[in-house]
């Protein structure tokens, strides 16, 4: 019996250090593997990320005290902080309603699409775990807003937590209604309309609030005690009116559910799951692969003549792809005034930084066919074209957006156009890196071992992908010197661009 029991626990010994000699070796292979790959710097990982944070953490000091000194232009808005918010709630509304029609409101996920169709069950419970997650964030989303809108007017914290409680309850009521108009077609038309339509105006109002002072929102005058008791009375009758539609909204909305396809809940059920691998990946491409298929008729498929022929044709490919999705266009022009209102609020240098950022955002967000082109090798190899020149026609429309969005977004946030090429290329060799295969397994073998525990360095350094070769134009720029940050700039943009695909 001893003897049996003494041959179990040795076993087990056993298999314990088999099975950590095992881990052992395939973190050594997965950090090879990932220095193979060029996901992580091999070796000098840990340092690149400690001298990134220690440059961003510097330049952050540095702004904020060369900042601190100057004066805000005495120039008063035209328009009052009541201008600003009207754009702001405008923005919000509209986010609001696009969001909750993109996500459904009412989905379901693969594995709840197949046991429907599989056994009877009552949809409008099954389905009140996602609807009660959306209007959850979105009224997080709308209570957020409202308190921004109040800070804008400068009012008490009595009025900003009154306004956020009212918001929240608006925010409700909006994907309510969504939800409702989910069944009926007509209907959905006009909650799809009326969402990117509510983010137009309220972008073009934002930039009329801002383009004709250029003062710092610090100088606006304060709103009176009065208009405080009007808010905090507005925002009790909001929040009893929003009570009651929900009460009567709640029975609607059940009914609809019953009512629905399976189709039409894998519209929203499909961007959710995908929203959800986009977050564990660190990438994108899944999310916008879903939002872009569910937009896709036989009408919107490209014609097969073409005008250009050779390597060219990609970029005539990729500008007819990008002209068919006027949604996207619409959202990317919405977002030209946030660099003149951080411009007015932290003076040009925040306004600088933010369009370099909201820049290559933009780029990126266009960039699909050079993605898919870099981390596809079958389609590298049926394409006969070198890797520079493949990569120079998918860069060249994603770029042509970004220099129309940088253009009017420079000029209302009152930085100098002389920093329009550096932030242009720079923008281009952080879409150049982004594009590049992300591999979350092997990116999670990097890991450091500190005083709060373990830190992913690995995906850490995958998030950071693209925005780091920001980070050094940006700093020169801020420096004022506009050829070196273009020279650093292009230096890295020529490496890699020139350099052999990694797959």
């Amino acid at each position: 019996m001893s003897t049996a029991t003494a041959t179990t626990d040795l076993s087990q010994d056993e298999s314990t250090v088999l099975a950590s000699q095992a881990m052992d070796t395939l973190r050594s292979a997965q950090v090879d593997t990932a220095a193979a790959r060029g996901d992580m710097f091999g070796r000098g990982s840990y340092l690149y990320s400690v001298i990134l944070g220690l440059i961003v953490f510097a330049f952050m000091g540095w702004s904020v005290l060369a900042e601190a000194g100057r004066q805000p232009s005495p120039a008063p808005f035209i328009a009052d902080s009541g201008f600003l918010a009207t754009g702001a709630t405008a923005l919000g509304i509209g986010v609001i309603i696009t969001i909750a029609t993109i996500t459904g409101p009412l989905g379901a996920g693969r594995a709840m699409r197949s046991w429907l169709l599989s056994s009877p069950a009552d949809r409008a419970v099954l389905l009140r775990g996602m609807l009660l997650t959306i209007t959850l964030g979105l009224g997080l989303f709308g209570a957020a807003t409202g308190s921004f809108v109040e800070a804008l007017r400068q009012s008490p914290p009595v009025v900003l937590a009154a306004s956020a409680v009212a918001w929240f309850a608006a925010s409700v009521v909006i994907v309510l209604i969504v939800a409702i108009t989910q069944g009926r077609p007509a209907r959905r038309a006009i909650a799809r309309f009326a969402g990117p339509a509510a983010v137009g105006v309220g972008s073009l109002t934002l930039v009329l609030g801002v383009a004709p002072g250029w003062s710092a929102v610090m100088v606006l005058r304060a709103r009176p005690d009065e208009a405080s008791v009007v808010q905090l009375a507005i925002s009790l009758i909001t929040l009893i009116a929003c009570l009651i539609a929900v009460v009567r909204l709640w029975p609607r909305v059940r009914v609809t559910a019953r009512r629905l396809g399976i189709s039409e809940l894998a519209r929203g059920g499909d961007i959710i799951d995908a929203l959800g691998v986009s977050t564990l990946m660190l990438d994108s491409t899944p999310i916008r692969a879903v939002l872009t298929a569910s937009r896709v008729t036989r009408r919107d498929l490209p014609r097969t003549t073409r005008r250009l022929t050779g390597v060219w044709a990609l970029a005539e490919l990729d500008a007819a792809r990008i002209r068919r999705h006027s949604p996207e266009l619409l959202v990317v022009a919405t977002t030209i005034p946030l660099a003149a209102t951080v411009t007015a609020l932290f003076g040009r240098t925040g306004g600088s930084w933010m369009a370099l950022l909201l820049g290559y955002l933009v780029v990126y967000g266009f960039s699909g066919a050079l993605v898919t082109w870099t981390r596809s090798p079958s389609l590298r190899r049926h394409l006969p074209f070198a890797a520079w020149q493949a990569r120079l026609a998918l860069l060249a429309c994603p770029l042509t957006a970004g220099l129309l969005w940088l253009l009017p977004a420079l000029a209302l946030a009152r930085v100098d156009l002389c920093q329009l090429p550096a932030m242009l290329i720079a923008i281009a060799s952080g879409v150049l890196r982004a594009s590049e295969v992300k591999d979350t397994s092997t990116a999670a073998a990097g890991m450091v071992s500190g005083p709060m525990g373990a830190i992913p360095v690995g995906l850490l350094l995958l998030a950071a992908r693209g925005f780091d070769m920001l980070i050094l134009p940006g700093l020169l720029l801020t420096a004022g010197s506009a050829w070196l940050a273009l020279a650093a700039a292009g230096i890295v943009f020529a490496y890699l661009l020139l350099r052999p695909v990694r797959s």
